[in-house]
C-alpha cells in the first residue's frame, strides 16, 4: 500500500510537525526493534522502546522469552518461560 505524497507548503507549522512525528513513529513503514541473547539492555532507551531477549537453559531444559519496554525513565520486563 502506498500513501499519495501531499504537499505540506502551505499548511500551519504545527501540520507540518505533526506529519514529522507521525512519520518518525511509523519509520516509513518500517519497524525495529532490538534482539538480545542471554542479556539485559545495559543502555539508557528511548520511551516507548521495546528490546525481546531470547535465553535457553541448558541445564532446566527451559526457554525463557523476555520482553523489555522501555517506559517511565526506566526498562520493565515481562517473562514468558516454557519448555523446550
Amino acid at each position: 500500500m502506498k500513501v499519495s505524497p501531499y504537499d505540506f507548503r502551505n499548511m500551519p507549522q504545527e501540520v507540518i510537525d505533526f506529519k514529522e512525528e507521525v512519520s518518525n513513529i511509523l519509520n516509513f513503514s518500517r519497524y525495529q526493534a532490538k534482539v538480545l541473547v542471554a542479556a539485559t539492555p545495559t543502555w539508557t532507551g528511548e520511551e516507548g522502546e521495546v528490546v525481546y531477549c531470547y535465553y535457553v537453559s541448558a541445564v532446566t531444559g527451559y526457554y525463557d522469552l523476555y520482553t523489555y519496554l522501555y517506559a517511565n525513565s526506566g526498562w520493565r520486563v515481562s517473562v514468558f518461560s516454557a519448555l523446550t
